[in-house]
């Protein structure tokens, strides 16, 4: 009943998402309709976007305003989830403070935030990506939960931290190209292209986080976070 009523007004919704021209508009949020019964019938549509599955990728693109504020808390919980790993299972003596941890878990959801909009407005803008930035947002929030995988790294042996850091960070890179060809329809090129915008952001934005004096807090919260 949710998904007919979505196809219904999926014309109305695409209108409303971008005005002609000019900055891409930043959808209104409403949080009344998320609760525990919609954030745990969304983990199956994780699930699948991580295995690439372009059609549970379109539906969840289309999906109106409820689908943005699931994908908000999903980049909440991400963070928050990864940076509780080390002040809670982390090696004795090297754990980092609750506060640090928070801190930082707040600091990798504003730059995750800000990534994924400079990497639409790229797509969109740049290579005349047909998607929006509601639906490349709901898309990106729902596969940024699995950033609840950094809450082991504590725990890892030294030797697999590298090894399991460059696994997510490989399996973000899929991800993103999927859902940029997909729902912005890209073609590689293109999409190769605006990844590399992504980067060059990634670089920037550390770069302010370090001058502010950030960086380790940003760490501790983000992880090996899939953008």
């Amino acid at each position: 009943m949710h998904e007919e009523h979505n196809s219904e007004h999926k014309p109305e919704h695409h209108e409303h998402d971008r005005p002609a021209g000019g900055m891409p508009e930043i959808p209104k949020v409403d949080f009344k309709n998320v609760n525990a019964g919609s954030l745990k019938g969304g983990l199956g549509d994780v699930i699948e976007i991580l295995k690439l599955n372009k059609a549970v990728i379109e539906k969840v693109a289309n999906r109106d305003s409820e689908g943005i504020s699931i994908a908000i808390v999903y980049i909440a919980a991400g963070a928050l989830i990864s940076a509780l790993g080390g002040p809670i299972i982390g090696y004795s003596g090297f754990r980092t403070p609750i506060g640090g941890a928070l801190i930082g878990a707040a600091l990798a959801v504003l730059v995750t935030s800000v990534i994924i909009y400079v990497t639409n407005f790229a797509a969109e803008k740049l290579f005349q990506g047909h998607g929006k930035f509601p639906q490349y947002f709901r898309v990106m929030g729902y596969a940024s939960l699995v950033n609840v995988l950094g809450f082991i790294m504590p725990i890892l042996p030294y030797s697999l931290i590298s090894l399991f850091g460059l696994i997510l960070l490989a399996w973000g890179v899929a991800v993103n190209y999927v859902v940029l060809t997909t729902v912005h329809k890209l073609n590689s090129t293109n999409a190769v292209l605006t990844m590399i915008i992504q980067v060059l952001a990634y670089f920037v934005l550390g770069a302010v986080v370090a001058s502010l004096g950030l960086a380790a807090l940003g760490a501790a919260g983000a992880g090996y976070p899939l953008r």
